[in-house]
């Protein structure tokens, strides 16, 4: 029988979608590592009169249990008595914060305590830093010896805060921390009541919202309820009200008062109404094209005309991307119009995946920013950088072949499009269907050898793998291994039952199921990911590349004087020399990226060998247009073999001719090696 305290390292692990290290474990429980593994096998000796899997130990990594496991042990302690005794600090501290922000009255430090079983000294350090993280929000935690604590600060930022909240929550597998807030006050509405309005809002809408935004959606609309009943009015601006009213969006929010029975203030339901409006979605009706903003298309338009530009890229299905743009844009349209934030909790992955594409996107945005009036918060950029990286082909590894491989995505149309290429990348000779959603999978009838979902499905009828919306290095490893094991190949490298094999004939093995189980995962952790190296800015620009003229007569000869170095060293034909010059003459200066500095090139199959790069320094500028304007005197060539080798030497490119003062310093440099310089220290 497990005492309280392995109930709660239990409970600790069933909830945990990762590895719990050691030490972790010990400072939470306050326990030696000598007690930490003596919990650790009772728990274990649990498990295995229960008939349960049993935990894992992962040499640098630490305990874990897997998903079917989780699941099971789950179902036997009472999957819906989770014990908020077993929270981390990290998210025992989020709980408090929500508890504090939903009550109807202060909260005192003997509360906090009851509703976590943590002693006094460890409630105060919890509140500490929450204060901490609100003063981030413009937010303080009020406090009254004779009353308690409460949350004060302006109620669209408090709401935002509570946005940023539910939807980290939901990400990370702690709804059960919803969950519990919602069983133990009575008078927040009902997640499950307002999803079954919200499916109804889709009918009368003639739109579907995407499935990651639902659920968020549905708790956000109740806690945003109980604020309201508790007399905490948003103070939502007039001018901001009288074109909220016009929607379609503002009369389904009339409905929501007879579903929660609640008569909601005018400002209220102005809030509310662009809640829906900014929510993601996964399509628009035809008959809802009067909804369409010819403005936002027009941003949308001159958005990857810059992307192309600054990327060397053309998009051969471009209609296409702007579309699945617009579907994403138009809801984000009025979360930059009335400052409603929404986290994205892939944002640190997609920025370290997609650095290049990132920093591109960054520098390819000004028509948005300029529509709404003002800057686009990062979380709202690393979404924009999925669609484009969605459309650039990626090198991966290749797998085991299988037939019919459907993809279930419930992150939208373009954290879609880019797992589709993603596993396009990695598994070799698949059909791929899909990618579609959770509601269209329950449709599906036909036959496939595996389902790959970024979502829990609740009655498959097909083998699944899980995945992360956004595939790691790591993630793609885990996943090929995955593959290896439902499709039963049998891989050409040692595996974890040969090495034990060998071992038996010279030890007595007393686990040995245990031990296969461990060196797998060594072994998997052993392989490593190949993927297509892409050059930096200095391997590109080396000295050879780089030449220092006084003048040429025009623009056409200073393209072909910047082209010699790759002609030289056969990166490029005479016939992408031309192409270039054919560009010109067709689309206008637009080369011209930045005040002097002009970046030709062509598509790839136009008369590129391999990826390159040449610069040319005048002394007088050459102008790019018959009315002598667009003016150069850097001339950057740049020989592309697709959509992405090149672009992080270009990313390191622009970042250099970005800096304040460095476009000048370059043209004024009198030899080679002072470029170089300049170019050594942006190649990182």
């Amino acid at each position: 029988m497990l005492d309280k305290r392995t109930m709660q390292m239990l409970q600790l692990l069933v909830q945990t979608q990762h590895y719990v290290a050691a030490k972790e474990l010990m400072e939470h429980f306050s326990i030696s590592r000598r007690t930490l593994y003596y919990d650790i096998q009772k728990i274990n000796d649990w498990l295995e009169k229960a008939g349960l899997p049993l935990v894992r130990y992962i040499y640098a990594k630490g305990f874990y249990l897997d998903e079917g496991s989780r699941q099971a042990a789950m179902r036997l302690i009472g999957e819906t008595k989770s014990s908020l005794y077993a929270l981390r600090s990290g998210e025992r501290q989020v709980y408090l914060l929500l508890y504090v922000l939903l009550a109807d009255e202060r909260i005192t430090t003997q509360e906090c305590m009851e509703r976590t079983g943590v002693s006094r000294n460890t409630i105060l350090q919890d509140l500490k830093q929450m204060k901490k993280e609100l003063g981030k929000h413009g937010l303080s935690l009020a406090y009254s010896y004779a009353s308690g604590y409460e949350i004060t600060g302006d109620e669209l930022a408090i709401r935002n805060l509570l946005s940023h909240t539910v939807q980290s929550l939901l990400h990370d597998g702690q709804e059960q921390l919803l969950r519990d807030l919602h069983e133990a006050d009575p008078d927040i509405p009902s997640p499950a009541i307002i999803l079954d309005w919200l499916h109804d809002c889709e009918q009368q809408l003639q739109l579907q919202f995407a499935e990651d935004s639902l659920k968020p959606l549905s708790y956000l609309f109740s806690l945003y309820l109980k604020r309201i009943k508790s007399g905490h009015a948003a103070a939502y601006p007039p001018e901001q009200r009288k074109h909220i009213v016009q929607t379609k969006h503002y009369g389904v929010i009339q409905s929501l008062e007879q579903v929660v029975q609640t008569k909601l203030p005018r400002e209220e339901k102005g809030y509310l109404a662009t809640l829906l409006l900014s929510a993601k979605v996964n399509d628009f009706e035809l008959s809802a094209e009067h909804y369409e903003l010819p403005l936002l298309k027009q941003a949308i338009a001159e958005m990857v005309d810059l992307f192309e530009m600054r990327a060397c890229v053309v998009f051969d299905q471009r209609v296409q991307l702007e579309r699945n743009l617009y579907i994403h844009l138009q809801p984000a349209y009025y979360r930059f119009l009335y400052d409603i934030d929404v986290a994205n909790p892939l944002k640190e992955v997609i920025q370290v995946q997609y650095r290049d594409i990132y920093e591109l996107t960054k520098k390819s945005i000004a028509p948005l920013e300029k529509l709404v009036g003002k800057a686009i918060r990062d979380d709202e950029i690393a979404f924009i950088t999925v669609h484009f990286g969605g459309w650039m082909r990626r090198q991966g590894i290749r797998a085991t072949a299988l037939r019919r491989v459907l993809l279930v995505c419930a992150n939208g149309v373009g954290t879609s499009r880019i797992l589709a290429q993603q596993l396009e990348g990695l598994i070799s000779n698949m059909e791929l269907l899909g990618p579609i959603t959770l509601r269209q999978y329950e449709q599906f009838q036909e036959d496939v050898d595996i389902v790959i979902s970024t979502t829990k499905i609740a009655n498959p009828r097909h083998r699944i793998i899980f995945v992360n919306p956004i595939l790691t290095d790591r993630d793609k490893v885990h996943l090929l291994s995955q593959i290896e094991t439902i499709s039963q190949s049998s891989p050409s490298h040692i595996t974890a039952q040969t090495i034990v094999d060998l071992v038996k004939k010279y030890a007595v093995l007393e686990k040995e199921e245990q031990l296969v189980e461990e060196i797998k995962q060594v072994l998997q952790q052993q392989k490593q990911v190949k993927r297509e190296r892409k050059p930096m800015l200095d391997e590109l620009l080396q000295e050879d590349c780089i030449q220092l003229k006084d003048y040429v007569s025009d623009w056409r000869e200073a393209i072909r004087i910047a082209s010699e170095p790759l002609l030289k060293n056969q990166s490029i034909t005479e016939m992408y020399v031309q192409a270039m010059i054919d560009n010109v003459e067709e689309n206008g200066p637009y080369i011209v990226i930045a005040p002097m500095v002009a970046l030709p090139h062509a598509r790839p199959e136009q008369g590129v060998n391999r990826v390159g790069m040449s610069l040319l320094r005048l002394e007088q500028p050459v102008s790019f247009s018959e009315k002598q304007l667009r003016e150069a005197q850097l001339i950057i060539v740049l020989a592309a073999v697709d959509n992405e080798t090149h672009l992080q030497a270009l990313s390191q490119l622009s970042a250099m001719l970005s800096e304040e003062g460095n476009i000048d310093r370059l043209i004024a440099a009198d030899d080679r090696e002072t470029i170089l310089r300049y170019i050594k220290t942006y190649s990182k």
